[in-house]
C-alpha cells in the first residue's frame, strides 16, 4: 500500500468506510481487457448494492426495458435522436445510484470517480473499440458553476476513463455556452426548451469523426440530443453516449 493510500484510506462511495486491499478473483477477470485494473474500490458487501442496470435494455439510450421484444423504451419511440446509441451503468431511481451520484457531483467527492469510471470500462471498454470512437467529450457545465463547485464531474470521470483505456479526452470540444435553469425542475418538453443554444462546438471537435459523449446523468436525453447536434454540426459523423446513472422522467 502507497504512502498516500495510509495517510488518507480510501472509502466506499456506499458505506464510507476504509475500503481494505481486494482484487477481483482470476474467474471474474476473463472478461477485461488488457490494462484495465483489478482492484475493488469498494467493499465487497457494498458492491452487491449497486443497482447495476440489468436488460434488456433500449437499443437506441440504453434503459431498461420490460420485454426483449421491444427495441426502444417509450421515451425513444417518440423522440429524435441523433446520436447511435447509448449506454448507462446504474438506475438512477434506487437509492445507492443517487446518493453516490449526489457525493460526485456536489460533496466533492471527487476519489469517487475513480470507482465509476473503473466500472464503466469492465463493462463498456470492449464496445468503445467496436464503436471505433476516438475520443472521449464530457458534457460541460457553465463557467459559473465550475466555479463554485471547482470541478466537472463528468470531466473527471471521462479524464479517468481515458487512462484506464488509453484514450483522448477532449474537454474543449464541446462548450457550454450559457446557464441554464436546473433541468430536474421540468418537463421532457421545457428540458430540450432549456437547452437551446446552451452549448456549441469547440475548436476541436472537427478534428473527429466517431465521438463518445460522457455525462453523469441521462434522463430524457435532451442534454445528449442536443449536445450531439452541436457535435454533428461541426462534422462529427457519428456519437456514441454513456453515463453513470441513467433516470426516468
Amino acid at each position: 500500500m502507497d504512502v498516500l493510500n495510509i495517510l488518507f484510506p480510501r472509502r466506499c462511495p456506499i458505506c464510507k468506510c476504509v475500503v481494505r486491499p481486494d482484487f477481483l478473483a482470476a474467474g471474474e477477470t476473463n472478461h477485461l481487457p488488457q490494462g484495465i485494473g483489478m482492484e475493488k474500490l469498494i467493499c465487497p458487501h457494498c458492491y452487491n448494492q449497486v443497482p447495476f442496470l440489468k436488460g434488456p435494455f433500449c437499443v437506441k439510450c440504453g434503459k431498461p426495458i420490460d420485454s426483449e421484444q421491444d427495441e426502444f423504451c417509450h421515451d425513444c419511440e417518440g423522440r429524435k435522436r441523433d446520436f447511435i446509441r447509448g449506454v448507462s451503468l446504474m438506475d438512477y431511481s434506487k437509492h445507492y445510484a443517487d446518493r453516490l451520484m449526489w457525493d460526485v457531483k456536489y460533496n466533492n467527492k471527487k476519489e469517487y470517480a475513480d470507482f465509476l469510471a473503473l466500472e464503466l470500462a469492465r463493462r463498456y471498454a470492449r464496445s468503445i473499440e467496436n464503436w471505433g470512437c476516438q475520443v472521449i467529450v464530457p458534457v460541460p457545465v457553465h463557467a459559473s458553476r465550475r466555479r463554485k463547485r471547482g470541478y466537472n464531474q463528468a470531466e473527471l470521470i471521462a479524464d479517468r476513463l481515458g487512462c484506464l483505456l488509453d484514450m483522448k479526452v477532449d474537454a474543449g470540444a464541446l462548450i457550454r455556452t450559457r446557464k441554464t435553469a436546473p433541468q430536474k425542475t421540468l418537463d421532457a418538453a421545457g428540458r430540450l426548451e432549456n437547452l437551446k443554444s446552451a452549448f456549441a462546438a469547440g475548436k476541436t471537435a472537427s478534428n473527429y469523426d466517431n465521438v463518445l459523449l460522457l455525462d453523469d446523468i441521462y434522463t430524457t436525453g435532451a442534454t445528449m440530443q442536443v449536445c450531439t447536434k452541436a457535435l454533428m454540426g461541426a462534422g462529427v459523423r457519428k456519437v456514441y453516449v454513456m453515463t453513470c446513472a441513467i433516470g426516468y422522467n
